[in-house]
């Protein structure tokens, strides 16, 4: 079945001609699906550099990891209005400040919640275009599951696979899901935080007496910059700006570790990344 034969039984005036299609991909800084799941991908879509929404309807398909033909139904939303600014938000920090940025006004178009986070197209997309023309991909659209449940975060797959974006970390700590919090406040270790705008690099270190990793990372979730000076002094009185964190291990060492082997190994990866040198590291 192809997706707009769902979207018309749902709507069934809707039309293609009347419809954009935002094929939504990591675009080198944010990941549109962890976006989605912090519950911001409305907002995160809604900023764009140029005039791409120009149809009443734009229908959001976000692509899968390591799946590239297969993408997520990310909602149908109705488009109302646009104004232009140059100023930042969290999403767009990686743009010029002097860029100017349109945004739309859009509501989410209501009867298609149940499949909204659910469904999952196939579309083998050849061309570089991200807003298409919906009649011109239409046929192509078919639907390929319909999963039981809408998509959340995934449950923890390993201390070396754990990477986390900072809104996805928000909900990990706040839903305190078991996977996650069973495996990280279990260990001490070496962690590493990202700047994904920048590229600079924050090593720490996690002790079991404090609850493991996962009692330091409630605090950065918590404040944004976990009461480390130099993290503080780069967020200043923006605290959106930890948004721009990904949050990932590099190092685990048993609780019972000494605070001098933490110490150290905390050291040794401060070394052998120069996050002292060209991260934010202070010592």
């Amino acid at each position: 079945m192809l997706l707009f034969d769902i979207l018309q039984i749902k709507m069934p005036l809707l039309k293609p001609e009347e419809c954009k299609v935002h094929c939504a991909c990591y675009n080198g800084f944010q990941d549109p699906l962890d976006v989605f799941i912090s519950g911001n991908f409305q907002s995160w879509q809604e900023e764009q550099t140029q005039k791409n929404f120009e149809r009443n309807y734009i229908v959001s398909l976000i692509q899968m990891r390591q799946a590239n033909s297969r993408w997520l139904f990310a909602g149908l939303y109705r488009s109302l209005e646009i104004s232009s600014r140059r100023t930042h938000s969290i999403f767009r920090t990686h743009e010029p400040n002097d860029k100017e940025l349109y945004v739309y006004k859009t509501e989410l178009v209501e009867n298609f919640e149940d499949i909204t986070g659910r469904l999952i197209v196939s579309f083998e997309k050849s061309f570089r275009q991200p807003y298409p023309r919906a009649e011109t991909v239409q046929n192509e659209l078919t639907v390929e599951e319909y999963t039981r449940q809408r998509i959340s975060v995934p449950d923890f797959s390993g201390y070396h696979k754990t990477s986390l974006m900072k809104s996805v970390l928000d909900i990990v700590i706040r839903e305190s899901i078991p996977s996650y919090k069973a495996a990280l406040s279990s260990v001490s270790g070496i962690y590493i935080i990202t700047d994904i705008q920048t590229g600079k690099l924050y090593v720490g270190s996690a002790y079991g007496e404090d609850g493991g990793i996962w009692g330091r990372w409630t605090e950065y979730s918590e404040s944004g910059h976990g009461g480390n000076t130099e993290l503080k002094a780069l967020i200043g009185s923006e605290g959106s700006y930890s948004e721009n964190f990904q949050f990932s291990i590099l190092e685990i060492l048993d609780k019972r570790a000494s605070v001098n082997d933490v110490f150290e190994r905390e050291c040794y990866w401060k070394d052998v990344l120069f996050s002292r040198k060209h991260g934010y590291n202070a010592n």
